[in-house]
Protein backbone atom coordinates (compact mmCIF):
# COMPACT_ATOMS: atom_id res chain seq x y z
CA UNK A 1 0.00 0.00 0.00
CA UNK A 2 0.68 3.53 0.04
CA UNK A 3 2.98 5.09 2.88
CA UNK A 4 4.16 9.01 3.85
CA UNK A 5 6.74 7.35 5.26
CA UNK A 6 8.12 5.27 2.54
CA UNK A 7 7.83 8.61 0.67
CA UNK A 8 10.14 10.37 2.91
CA UNK A 9 12.88 7.99 2.85
CA UNK A 10 12.83 7.56 -0.98
CA UNK A 11 12.98 11.17 -1.76
CA UNK A 12 15.74 11.57 0.23
CA UNK A 13 17.64 8.73 -1.22
CA UNK A 14 16.75 10.05 -4.95
CA UNK A 15 17.73 13.07 -4.06
CA UNK A 16 21.22 12.43 -2.44
CA UNK A 17 21.87 9.61 -5.88
CA UNK A 18 20.42 12.14 -8.53
CA UNK A 19 21.61 15.12 -7.04
CA UNK A 20 17.65 16.69 -7.10
CA UNK A 21 14.68 15.42 -6.20
CA UNK A 22 12.34 15.42 -9.40
CA UNK A 23 9.06 17.38 -9.25
CA UNK A 24 6.48 15.36 -7.51
CA UNK A 25 2.92 16.08 -6.91
CA UNK A 26 -0.91 15.74 -7.25
CA UNK A 27 -2.58 13.33 -9.08
CA UNK A 28 -4.38 15.33 -12.23
CA UNK A 29 -8.30 14.63 -12.90
CA UNK A 30 -7.43 11.94 -16.10
CA UNK A 31 -5.83 9.56 -13.22
CA UNK A 32 -7.48 7.82 -9.83
CA UNK A 33 -6.39 5.01 -8.43
CA UNK A 34 -8.15 2.01 -7.74
CA UNK A 35 -8.29 -0.94 -5.47
CA UNK A 36 -8.99 -4.52 -5.63
CA UNK A 37 -8.53 -7.88 -4.57
CA UNK A 38 -5.13 -7.73 -6.64
CA UNK A 39 -3.68 -4.49 -4.72
CA UNK A 40 -3.44 -1.12 -5.77
CA UNK A 41 -3.40 0.20 -9.38
CA UNK A 42 -4.43 2.61 -12.22
CA UNK A 43 -6.97 4.12 -14.36
CA UNK A 44 -6.71 6.70 -16.76
CA UNK A 45 -10.17 8.38 -18.45
CA UNK A 46 -10.12 7.27 -22.14
CA UNK A 47 -10.28 9.30 -24.60
CA UNK A 48 -13.73 8.44 -26.01
CA UNK A 49 -14.54 8.79 -22.49
CA UNK A 50 -14.94 6.51 -19.36
CA UNK A 51 -12.41 4.98 -17.48
CA UNK A 52 -9.39 2.88 -18.21
CA UNK A 53 -7.48 0.57 -15.92
CA UNK A 54 -3.81 0.68 -16.48
CA UNK A 55 -0.97 -0.96 -14.64
CA UNK A 56 -1.80 -3.73 -12.74
CA UNK A 57 0.31 -5.51 -10.08
CA UNK A 58 -1.35 -8.82 -11.47
CA UNK A 59 -3.95 -10.42 -13.32
CA UNK A 60 -4.78 -10.17 -17.15
CA UNK A 61 -4.90 -6.72 -17.26
CA UNK A 62 -0.77 -6.32 -16.14
CA UNK A 63 0.59 -8.48 -19.18
CA UNK A 64 3.66 -9.20 -17.80
CA UNK A 65 5.77 -9.84 -21.66
CA UNK A 66 5.45 -5.88 -22.75
CA UNK A 67 8.84 -4.90 -21.05
CA UNK A 68 10.36 -8.22 -21.91
CA UNK A 69 9.54 -7.97 -25.35
CA UNK A 70 10.33 -4.21 -25.62
CA UNK A 71 14.00 -4.32 -24.45
CA UNK A 72 16.58 -5.67 -26.85
CA UNK A 73 18.28 -9.38 -26.19
CA UNK A 74 20.96 -8.47 -24.14
CA UNK A 75 20.78 -5.03 -23.18
CA UNK A 76 21.95 -4.24 -19.53
CA UNK A 77 20.33 -0.69 -19.13
CA UNK A 78 16.53 0.51 -20.22
CA UNK A 79 14.28 3.51 -20.27
CA UNK A 80 11.03 3.07 -19.12
CA UNK A 81 8.43 5.54 -20.23
CA UNK A 82 5.31 5.75 -18.31
CA UNK A 83 6.64 4.08 -15.27
CA UNK A 84 3.56 4.56 -13.01
CA UNK A 85 3.72 2.90 -9.69
CA UNK A 86 6.51 0.79 -10.78
CA UNK A 87 5.19 -2.56 -10.88
CA UNK A 88 7.56 -2.84 -14.38
CA UNK A 89 10.60 -2.33 -12.21
CA UNK A 90 9.96 -5.75 -10.97
CA UNK A 91 10.03 -7.22 -14.12
CA UNK A 92 12.98 -5.68 -15.37
CA UNK A 93 14.71 -7.11 -11.76
CA UNK A 94 14.47 -10.21 -13.15
CA UNK A 95 15.71 -9.22 -16.57
CA UNK A 96 19.42 -8.88 -16.49
CA UNK A 97 18.84 -5.32 -16.28
CA UNK A 98 21.57 -3.18 -14.26
CA UNK A 99 20.13 0.16 -14.53
CA UNK A 100 17.02 1.40 -15.17
CA UNK A 101 15.91 5.52 -16.20
CA UNK A 102 11.93 5.50 -15.22
CA UNK A 103 10.41 8.51 -16.91
CA UNK A 104 6.95 9.61 -15.46
CA UNK A 105 4.94 12.32 -17.01
CA UNK A 106 2.84 13.02 -14.38
CA UNK A 107 4.56 14.41 -11.07
CA UNK A 108 1.49 12.82 -9.12
CA UNK A 109 2.48 8.99 -10.34
CA UNK A 110 5.75 9.83 -9.80
CA UNK A 111 4.51 10.38 -6.07
CA UNK A 112 2.92 7.21 -6.01
CA UNK A 113 5.96 5.16 -7.17
CA UNK A 114 7.95 6.70 -4.23
CA UNK A 115 5.28 6.07 -2.07
CA UNK A 116 4.44 2.34 -2.66
CA UNK A 117 7.18 0.63 -2.33
CA UNK A 118 11.48 1.05 -1.09
CA UNK A 119 13.20 2.08 -3.67
CA UNK A 120 16.62 3.17 -1.83
CA UNK A 121 19.03 0.39 -2.51
CA UNK A 122 18.30 0.81 -6.08
CA UNK A 123 18.76 4.42 -5.94
CA UNK A 124 21.98 3.57 -3.87
CA UNK A 125 23.13 0.79 -5.92
CA UNK A 126 22.84 3.38 -8.62
CA UNK A 127 20.10 0.84 -10.83
CA UNK A 128 17.62 3.15 -10.86
CA UNK A 129 16.83 7.03 -11.75
CA UNK A 130 13.94 9.00 -12.03
CA UNK A 131 12.52 11.95 -14.62
CA UNK A 132 8.97 13.25 -14.39
CA UNK A 133 7.05 15.66 -16.69
CA UNK A 134 6.16 17.81 -17.72
CA UNK A 135 9.56 19.48 -18.16
CA UNK A 136 11.88 16.62 -17.52
CA UNK A 137 14.34 18.90 -15.55
CA UNK A 138 17.56 17.10 -15.31
CA UNK A 139 16.76 15.48 -18.34
CA UNK A 140 20.78 16.04 -19.71
CA UNK A 141 22.42 15.54 -16.90
CA UNK A 142 20.75 12.05 -16.16
CA UNK A 143 22.00 10.44 -19.58
CA UNK A 144 25.49 10.30 -17.28
CA UNK A 145 24.26 7.58 -15.48
CA UNK A 146 23.86 5.41 -18.79
CA UNK A 147 26.51 3.61 -20.49
CA UNK A 148 26.95 5.21 -24.02
CA UNK A 149 29.09 2.13 -24.46
CA UNK A 150 26.35 -0.49 -23.93
CA UNK A 151 23.14 -1.03 -25.72
CA UNK A 152 20.38 1.13 -24.11
CA UNK A 153 16.73 0.00 -24.54
CA UNK A 154 13.60 2.47 -24.74
CA UNK A 155 10.22 0.68 -23.62
CA UNK A 156 6.82 2.71 -23.00
CA UNK A 157 3.90 1.09 -21.31
CA UNK A 158 1.57 0.09 -24.21
CA UNK A 159 -1.75 0.89 -22.03
CA UNK A 160 -0.44 4.21 -20.85
CA UNK A 161 0.18 4.96 -24.99
CA UNK A 162 -3.08 3.66 -25.71
CA UNK A 163 -4.93 5.87 -22.80
CA UNK A 164 -2.63 9.10 -23.51
CA UNK A 165 -1.02 9.38 -26.61
CA UNK A 166 0.40 12.84 -27.04
CA UNK A 167 1.86 13.19 -23.41
CA UNK A 168 3.51 9.85 -24.06
CA UNK A 169 4.67 10.59 -27.24
CA UNK A 170 6.24 13.85 -25.37
CA UNK A 171 8.04 11.92 -23.11
CA UNK A 172 9.05 8.76 -25.09
CA UNK A 173 11.05 11.83 -27.39
CA UNK A 174 12.76 12.79 -23.98
CA UNK A 175 13.80 9.48 -23.44
CA UNK A 176 14.93 9.07 -26.92
CA UNK A 177 17.30 11.96 -26.32
CA UNK A 178 18.09 10.92 -23.23
CA UNK A 179 19.49 7.69 -25.05
CA UNK A 180 21.22 9.76 -27.59
CA UNK A 181 23.22 12.05 -25.25
CA UNK A 182 23.97 8.65 -23.63
CA UNK A 183 25.57 6.82 -26.50
CA UNK A 184 27.01 9.94 -27.41
CA UNK A 185 28.84 10.28 -23.99
CA UNK A 186 29.94 6.64 -25.52
CA UNK A 187 31.24 7.61 -28.92
CA UNK A 188 33.20 10.49 -26.88
CA UNK A 189 34.59 8.03 -24.61
CA UNK A 190 36.03 5.86 -27.38
CA UNK A 191 37.52 9.19 -29.05
CA UNK A 192 38.69 11.04 -25.88
CA UNK A 193 39.89 8.50 -23.26
CA UNK A 194 42.88 7.42 -24.39
CA UNK A 195 44.39 11.27 -24.82
CA UNK A 196 42.35 12.27 -21.81
CA UNK A 197 44.68 9.65 -19.68
CA UNK A 198 47.78 9.78 -21.58
CA UNK A 199 47.73 13.53 -21.73
CA UNK A 200 46.79 14.26 -17.90
CA UNK A 201 49.58 12.01 -16.94
CA UNK A 202 52.10 14.20 -19.03
CA UNK A 203 50.76 16.89 -17.70
CA UNK A 204 51.70 15.72 -14.13
CA UNK A 205 54.24 18.64 -12.72
CA UNK A 206 52.05 21.37 -14.39
CA UNK A 207 48.93 20.32 -13.02
CA UNK A 208 50.53 20.30 -9.85
CA UNK A 209 52.24 23.66 -10.26
CA UNK A 210 49.54 25.32 -10.88
CA UNK A 211 46.51 26.80 -8.49
CA UNK A 212 43.38 25.06 -7.40
CA UNK A 213 40.56 25.98 -9.12
CA UNK A 214 39.30 26.22 -5.47
CA UNK A 215 41.14 29.15 -4.80
CA UNK A 216 38.26 31.40 -6.95
CA UNK A 217 35.34 30.28 -5.07
CA UNK A 218 33.06 32.82 -3.86
CA UNK A 219 35.79 35.48 -4.52
CA UNK A 220 33.84 37.56 -6.96
CA UNK A 221 30.52 37.23 -5.17
CA UNK A 222 28.44 40.23 -6.70
CA UNK A 223 30.37 40.70 -9.66
CA UNK A 224 28.69 40.25 -13.11
CA UNK A 225 30.23 38.18 -15.44
CA UNK A 226 30.47 37.41 -18.71
CA UNK A 227 30.66 34.39 -20.40
CA UNK A 228 31.28 34.33 -23.98
CA UNK A 229 31.18 31.00 -26.45
CA UNK A 230 32.48 31.58 -30.22
CA UNK A 231 29.22 31.59 -31.60
CA UNK A 232 28.56 33.73 -34.70
CA UNK A 233 27.16 36.61 -32.92
CA UNK A 234 30.12 37.01 -30.74
CA UNK A 235 31.16 39.50 -33.75
CA UNK A 236 28.32 42.16 -32.78
CA UNK A 237 28.62 41.19 -29.12
CA UNK A 238 32.03 41.85 -28.84
CA UNK A 239 31.91 45.22 -30.39
CA UNK A 240 29.27 46.12 -28.04
CA UNK A 241 31.23 45.11 -24.87
CA UNK A 242 34.39 46.21 -25.11
CA UNK A 243 33.23 49.66 -23.76
CA UNK A 244 31.72 48.03 -20.95
CA UNK A 245 33.80 45.03 -19.99
CA UNK A 246 35.30 47.13 -16.83
CA UNK A 247 31.80 46.15 -15.60
CA UNK A 248 31.99 42.68 -15.48
CA UNK A 249 33.98 39.75 -15.13
CA UNK A 250 34.97 38.10 -18.65
CA UNK A 251 35.37 34.55 -18.48
CA UNK A 252 36.10 33.12 -22.05
CA UNK A 253 35.83 29.92 -23.74
CA UNK A 254 39.13 29.21 -25.70
CA UNK A 255 37.30 29.47 -28.96
CA UNK A 256 37.14 33.20 -27.86
CA UNK A 257 39.74 34.23 -26.98
CA UNK A 258 41.37 35.71 -30.31
CA UNK A 259 38.22 37.04 -31.40
CA UNK A 260 38.24 39.11 -28.56
CA UNK A 261 41.30 40.41 -28.04
CA UNK A 262 41.08 41.37 -31.56
CA UNK A 263 38.27 43.18 -30.93
CA UNK A 264 39.95 44.93 -27.97
CA UNK A 265 38.05 42.75 -24.84
CA UNK A 266 41.08 41.58 -22.38
CA UNK A 267 39.14 38.13 -20.56
CA UNK A 268 39.98 37.83 -17.39
CA UNK A 269 39.90 34.09 -17.39
CA UNK A 270 39.76 31.37 -20.51
CA UNK A 271 38.92 28.29 -20.06
CA UNK A 272 39.79 24.98 -21.46
CA UNK A 273 38.94 21.29 -21.36
CA UNK A 274 39.42 19.68 -25.08
CA UNK A 275 42.42 17.29 -25.02
CA UNK A 276 43.25 18.26 -28.72
CA UNK A 277 46.44 19.62 -29.95
CA UNK A 278 44.27 21.85 -32.51
CA UNK A 279 41.82 23.11 -29.82
CA UNK A 280 44.99 24.29 -27.54
CA UNK A 281 46.12 26.70 -30.64
CA UNK A 282 43.08 28.38 -29.34
CA UNK A 283 45.11 29.78 -26.48
CA UNK A 284 48.92 29.45 -27.88
CA UNK A 285 48.26 31.70 -31.11
CA UNK A 286 46.08 34.10 -29.20
CA UNK A 287 48.37 37.20 -28.86
CA UNK A 288 48.05 40.16 -26.54
CA UNK A 289 47.14 37.36 -23.67
CA UNK A 290 50.09 38.13 -21.34
CA UNK A 291 47.77 39.18 -18.35
CA UNK A 292 45.27 36.12 -18.90
CA UNK A 293 44.90 33.46 -16.74
CA UNK A 294 44.07 30.15 -17.82
CA UNK A 295 41.44 27.65 -16.29
CA UNK A 296 42.35 24.37 -17.80
CA UNK A 297 41.32 21.14 -17.21
CA UNK A 298 44.12 18.35 -16.60
CA UNK A 299 44.08 16.50 -19.52
CA UNK A 300 44.34 19.93 -21.99
CA UNK A 301 47.61 19.89 -24.51
CA UNK A 302 50.57 20.57 -22.99
CA UNK A 303 51.33 23.27 -25.36
CA UNK A 304 48.70 25.11 -23.00
CA UNK A 305 49.95 25.03 -19.66
CA UNK A 306 53.71 25.87 -20.84
CA UNK A 307 52.62 28.98 -23.07
CA UNK A 308 50.34 30.02 -19.72
CA UNK A 309 52.93 28.66 -16.71
CA UNK A 310 52.33 30.57 -13.76
CA UNK A 311 48.60 31.73 -14.53
CA UNK A 312 47.17 28.40 -14.44
CA UNK A 313 44.13 27.39 -12.12
CA UNK A 314 43.48 23.20 -12.78
CA UNK A 315 40.40 21.66 -12.58
CA UNK A 316 38.89 17.98 -13.49
CA UNK A 317 35.58 17.34 -15.57
CA UNK A 318 34.87 14.29 -13.24
CA UNK A 319 36.43 11.47 -10.55
CA UNK A 320 37.75 9.35 -13.61
CA UNK A 321 41.15 8.09 -14.59
CA UNK A 322 43.69 8.63 -13.76
CA UNK A 323 42.37 11.33 -10.86
CA UNK A 324 41.66 8.32 -7.91
CA UNK A 325 45.47 7.39 -8.97
CA UNK A 326 46.87 11.11 -8.45
CA UNK A 327 45.02 11.41 -5.47
CA UNK A 328 46.25 8.02 -3.82
CA UNK A 329 49.69 8.41 -5.04
CA UNK A 330 50.89 12.06 -4.69
CA UNK A 331 48.16 13.69 -2.47
CA UNK A 332 46.62 15.86 -5.73
CA UNK A 333 43.21 16.83 -6.34
CA UNK A 334 41.77 19.36 -7.97
CA UNK A 335 37.97 20.05 -8.02
CA UNK A 336 35.21 18.90 -10.10
CA UNK A 337 33.65 21.10 -12.72
CA UNK A 338 30.36 19.98 -13.90
CA UNK A 339 30.44 20.11 -17.93
CA UNK A 340 28.18 18.92 -20.69
CA UNK A 341 30.98 18.47 -23.41
CA UNK A 342 31.24 21.79 -24.28
CA UNK A 343 33.88 24.33 -22.53
CA UNK A 344 30.78 27.34 -22.73
CA UNK A 345 29.27 24.94 -19.92
CA UNK A 346 31.91 24.26 -18.30
CA UNK A 347 33.15 28.29 -18.32
CA UNK A 348 29.35 29.33 -16.87
CA UNK A 349 30.09 26.42 -13.68
CA UNK A 350 33.20 28.18 -13.00
CA UNK A 351 31.54 31.90 -13.05
CA UNK A 352 28.58 30.17 -10.66
CA UNK A 353 31.95 28.53 -8.37
CA UNK A 354 33.36 32.48 -8.13
CA UNK A 355 29.78 33.82 -6.82
CA UNK A 356 29.35 35.78 -9.94
CA UNK A 357 26.00 37.30 -10.47
CA UNK A 358 23.90 38.07 -12.80
CA UNK A 359 25.77 36.22 -15.65
CA UNK A 360 25.63 37.27 -19.42
CA UNK A 361 25.90 34.96 -22.18
CA UNK A 362 27.61 36.46 -25.50
CA UNK A 363 28.32 34.74 -28.59
CA UNK A 364 26.47 31.31 -26.99
CA UNK A 365 24.79 31.09 -29.85
CA UNK A 366 24.43 26.83 -29.89
CA UNK A 367 23.00 27.50 -34.11
CA UNK A 368 24.16 28.42 -36.84
CA UNK A 369 23.40 32.12 -37.24
CA UNK A 370 24.06 33.36 -40.70
CA UNK A 371 24.70 29.94 -41.65
CA UNK A 372 27.92 30.39 -40.15
CA UNK A 373 29.28 27.88 -37.51
CA UNK A 374 31.89 30.15 -35.59
CA UNK A 375 32.61 33.96 -35.09
CA UNK A 376 35.31 35.61 -36.81
CA UNK A 377 38.75 35.13 -36.04
CA UNK A 378 39.23 31.65 -34.46
CA UNK A 379 42.32 29.55 -35.58
CA UNK A 380 39.54 28.09 -37.92
CA UNK A 381 39.59 30.72 -40.21
CA UNK A 382 43.38 30.87 -41.31
CA UNK A 383 42.51 26.76 -41.70
CA UNK A 384 40.23 27.63 -44.15
CA UNK A 385 41.93 30.82 -45.42
CA UNK A 386 44.30 27.76 -47.20
CA UNK A 387 41.54 26.52 -48.94
CA UNK A 388 40.55 30.01 -50.17
CA UNK A 389 43.97 30.77 -51.20
CA UNK A 390 43.61 27.17 -53.88
CA UNK A 391 40.47 29.07 -55.11
CA UNK A 392 37.61 27.41 -52.92
CA UNK A 393 34.84 30.40 -52.22
CA UNK A 394 33.34 31.10 -48.99
CA UNK A 395 30.11 29.77 -50.10
CA UNK A 396 31.69 26.52 -51.35
CA UNK A 397 33.29 25.98 -48.22
CA UNK A 398 30.38 26.12 -45.61
CA UNK A 399 28.35 24.28 -48.41
CA UNK A 400 30.50 21.33 -47.59
CA UNK A 401 30.57 22.25 -44.18
CA UNK A 402 27.05 21.97 -43.78
CA UNK A 403 26.57 18.81 -46.17
CA UNK A 404 28.11 16.88 -43.49
CA UNK A 405 25.99 18.51 -40.64
CA UNK A 406 21.98 16.91 -40.11
CA UNK A 407 20.12 19.43 -40.32
CA UNK A 408 18.00 20.58 -37.40
CA UNK A 409 15.84 23.44 -36.92
CA UNK A 410 14.99 25.03 -33.80
CA UNK A 411 12.97 27.45 -32.40
CA UNK A 412 15.00 30.51 -31.55
CA UNK A 413 15.06 33.58 -29.38
CA UNK A 414 12.45 35.50 -31.17
CA UNK A 415 10.65 32.42 -32.34
CA UNK A 416 12.28 31.70 -35.50
CA UNK A 417 13.50 28.94 -36.98
CA UNK A 418 17.01 28.44 -36.71
CA UNK A 419 18.99 25.70 -38.17
CA UNK A 420 21.31 23.92 -35.45
CA UNK A 421 22.77 20.68 -34.68
CA UNK A 422 22.27 17.89 -32.05
CA UNK A 423 25.10 18.44 -29.89
CA UNK A 424 24.47 22.14 -29.92
CA UNK A 425 20.90 21.31 -29.01
CA UNK A 426 22.71 18.85 -25.97
CA UNK A 427 24.57 22.01 -24.69
CA UNK A 428 21.54 24.02 -25.04
CA UNK A 429 19.44 21.57 -22.66
CA UNK A 430 22.41 21.50 -20.23
CA UNK A 431 22.69 24.89 -19.38
CA UNK A 432 18.97 25.13 -19.10
CA UNK A 433 18.76 22.87 -16.52
CA UNK A 434 21.43 24.02 -14.71
CA UNK A 435 20.11 27.41 -14.50
CA UNK A 436 16.70 26.29 -13.81
CA UNK A 437 18.00 24.14 -10.96
CA UNK A 438 20.31 27.34 -9.56
CA UNK A 439 19.21 28.32 -5.78
CA UNK A 440 19.55 32.12 -7.10
CA UNK A 441 21.27 34.05 -9.49
CA UNK A 442 20.11 36.17 -12.58
CA UNK A 443 20.71 34.61 -15.82
CA UNK A 444 20.88 36.65 -19.03
CA UNK A 445 21.22 36.04 -22.78
CA UNK A 446 22.66 38.87 -24.35
CA UNK A 447 23.57 37.11 -27.40
CA UNK A 448 20.87 38.27 -29.56
CA UNK A 449 20.75 35.06 -31.86
CA UNK A 450 20.38 31.11 -31.16
CA UNK A 451 18.51 28.91 -29.50
CA UNK A 452 19.67 29.59 -25.75
CA UNK A 453 16.40 30.36 -24.00
CA UNK A 454 14.31 28.64 -21.20
CA UNK A 455 13.26 28.76 -17.75
CA UNK A 456 14.57 31.80 -16.34
CA UNK A 457 17.31 32.80 -18.91
CA UNK A 458 16.32 36.29 -19.80
CA UNK A 459 16.76 38.22 -23.20
CA UNK A 460 18.67 41.68 -23.03
CA UNK A 461 21.29 43.93 -24.57
CA UNK A 462 24.14 43.53 -22.86
CA UNK A 463 23.83 47.32 -22.65
CA UNK A 464 20.65 46.48 -20.48
CA UNK A 465 22.44 43.90 -18.39
CA UNK A 466 25.62 46.13 -17.45
CA UNK A 467 25.42 49.87 -18.73
CA UNK A 468 23.97 50.72 -15.35
CA UNK A 469 26.63 47.96 -13.46
CA UNK A 470 29.46 49.58 -11.57
CA UNK A 471 33.27 49.77 -12.80
CA UNK A 472 35.29 47.24 -11.40
CA UNK A 473 38.82 47.32 -10.50
CA UNK A 474 41.53 45.69 -9.27
CA UNK A 475 39.56 42.48 -10.78
CA UNK A 476 43.08 41.03 -12.48
CA UNK A 477 45.01 41.57 -8.84
CA UNK A 478 42.39 39.52 -7.21
CA UNK A 479 43.01 36.82 -9.92
CA UNK A 480 46.48 37.10 -9.17
CA UNK A 481 46.34 36.93 -5.32
CA UNK A 482 43.83 33.73 -5.58
CA UNK A 483 46.43 32.24 -8.06
CA UNK A 484 49.14 32.56 -5.24
CA UNK A 485 46.51 31.46 -2.51
CA UNK A 486 45.73 28.32 -4.43
CA UNK A 487 49.08 27.64 -5.29
CA UNK A 488 50.88 24.47 -3.57
CA UNK A 489 54.34 24.17 -3.42
CA UNK A 490 54.65 20.88 -1.40
CA UNK A 491 52.17 19.00 -4.87
CA UNK A 492 54.94 20.63 -6.96
CA UNK A 493 57.27 18.74 -5.16
CA UNK A 494 55.67 15.40 -4.71
CA UNK A 495 54.52 15.28 -8.59
CA UNK A 496 58.42 15.46 -9.67
CA UNK A 497 58.83 12.52 -6.84
CA UNK A 498 56.30 10.82 -8.66
CA UNK A 499 57.55 11.02 -12.12
CA UNK A 500 60.80 10.22 -10.97
CA UNK A 501 59.09 6.27 -8.79
CA UNK A 502 56.78 6.26 -12.26
CA UNK A 503 60.29 6.30 -14.60
CA UNK A 504 61.87 3.24 -12.69
CA UNK A 505 58.58 1.63 -11.60
CA UNK A 506 59.02 1.72 -8.03
CA UNK A 507 55.45 2.76 -7.83
CA UNK A 508 52.83 0.76 -8.06
CA UNK A 509 50.44 1.91 -11.50
CA UNK A 510 46.86 0.62 -12.44
CA UNK A 511 47.56 -0.38 -15.80
CA UNK A 512 45.42 -2.82 -16.67
CA UNK A 513 42.35 -0.32 -15.10
CA UNK A 514 43.59 2.81 -16.97
CA UNK A 515 43.57 0.09 -20.56
CA UNK A 516 40.19 -1.02 -19.60
CA UNK A 517 39.12 2.87 -18.87
CA UNK A 518 40.40 4.29 -22.48
CA UNK A 519 38.49 1.41 -23.81
CA UNK A 520 41.75 -0.66 -25.23
CA UNK A 521 42.72 2.40 -27.37
CA UNK A 522 46.18 3.01 -25.74
CA UNK A 523 48.49 0.13 -24.30
CA UNK A 524 50.35 -0.06 -21.36
CA UNK A 525 53.80 0.87 -23.42
CA UNK A 526 51.67 4.06 -24.05
CA UNK A 527 51.15 5.10 -20.52
CA UNK A 528 54.89 4.15 -19.56
CA UNK A 529 55.75 6.49 -22.20
CA UNK A 530 53.40 9.39 -20.74
CA UNK A 531 54.71 8.68 -17.32
CA UNK A 532 58.41 8.83 -18.36
CA UNK A 533 57.99 11.79 -20.47
CA UNK A 534 58.63 15.38 -19.20
CA UNK A 535 55.35 17.76 -18.26
CA UNK A 536 55.83 19.60 -21.47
Amino acid sequence: MLSPEVLTANIAALAKAQGKCPTLGALPDSVRVAVSTAGVHLEMRAPGGGWQGVDFPSGPGADSTWLADGTSPGASQLIVVGVGLGYALAKAERLPIRRVLAIEPHPGLATLLLSRSDWRRWFADGRLRLLTGPDYEGAADVARFLDGLRDISVVSHPMRVQAEPEVMAHAASVAERVAQNARANGNARRKFAGPYLLQTLTNLEAIAAGADLGALDGAFTGVPAVVAGAGPSLDENARQLAPLQDRALVITADTALRPLLTSGVRPHLAVAVDSSELNARHVTAADGAEDVMLAAEGSVHPSAFARFEGRTFGFRISNHEPWPWLRDAAGIERPEVRTWASVLTSAFQIARRAGCNPIVFVGADMAYTGMRPYCRGTIYDAMWQEWMDRGCTWDALMAEYFSRQPEIWQADVRGEPARTAPHLVSFRDWLVDAIAAAADGTFINATGAGILHGRRVRQASLDEALGDAPRHSGLRELFAARHAAGTRPAEAARAAELRRLARTRAVRLPLERWVDFAVSTVSREDILQALAGPSR
